[in-house]
């Protein structure tokens, strides 16, 4: 959990899929009862390392620019809490890790992102994703960061990591909320999983938000690409 947050607080997403990545390899939770609180304490400690980067930071995202993602996400939370009882989990999983992927190896390769993509329409679409993605794996940070590449966010003052982790955060809220009503939050290891991550957590924030305010816009965008390379790659062999 605690490189999840300082993943999240480098790049501004991310916390929920290294975490959940994680401890599904370890066999003992992935072959247990252990299994069914990792999502929701992802989830959980996802929204608090967001909320702990974010609210210092409040008054300087650009809420217009993330106007219609938070409300196109937010929308779709729900539809994308519910789809896994109709769609294969791992067939949607493989499809979202060959989309990252591609969406990397595209941008590696110095073709810049469809200007399309950076528009209102562009937002309702890839908010709309973000948002189911979101409320079925809690992974809302790529569909976000392609809009934010082809809106042009600037990096150099840290527009584009807040705005990221302003829309992340609050759509991993809503998934806190949905898993609430939903009693997911009652399981039996949920509370001394997040007791026991909290501590490691806190720490992950601290080196993160430190490294993330020395980094230059280049080395920012590198690490970004890299880190959505790492989770389309695990996504599409889990």
């Amino acid at each position: 959990m605690g490189i999840s947050a300082f993943i999240q607080a480098l790049t501004g997403f991310g916390f929920a899929i290294v975490s959940v990545a994680a401890l599904t390899q370890v066999p003992w939770i992935a072959h247990s009862s252990v299994f069914n609180a990792v999502q929701p304490v992802a989830a959980t400690l996802g929204a608090l390392t967001g909320w702990i980067l974010i609210l210092p930071e409040f008054k300087r995202v650009d809420w217009k620019a993330v106007s219609v993602l938070l409300a196109a996400s937010t929308m779709t939370t729900p539809v994308g809490a519910v789809m896994l009882e109709y769609f294969n989990p791992e067939v949607v999983i493989r499809g979202l890790g060959a989309l990252i992927s591609g969406f990397v190896l595209y941008s590696a390769l110095g073709v810049p992102v469809p200007k399309k993509l950076g528009s209102v329409p562009g937002a309702w679409g890839l908010g709309f994703l973000a948002g189911a993605l979101g409320g079925a794996f809690d992974i809302t940070g790529p569909p976000l960061v392609v809009h934010g590449e082809a809106a042009g966010w600037e990096t150099s003052n840290g527009d584009f990591r807040r705005n990221v982790l302003a829309v992340v955060t609050i759509n991993s809220s809503l998934v806190v909320l949905w898993d609430f009503f939903a009693g997911r939050l009652n399981d039996y290891y949920y509370m001394d999983f997040v007791r026991w991550a909290a501590p490691t957590t806190l720490v992950g924030i601290a080196l993160g938000k430190l490294l993330a305010d020395r980094l230059d816009p280049s080395a920012f965008k590198k690490i970004v690409l890299g880190t959505c390379m790492v989770m389309g790659v695990k996504l599409l062999f889990t």
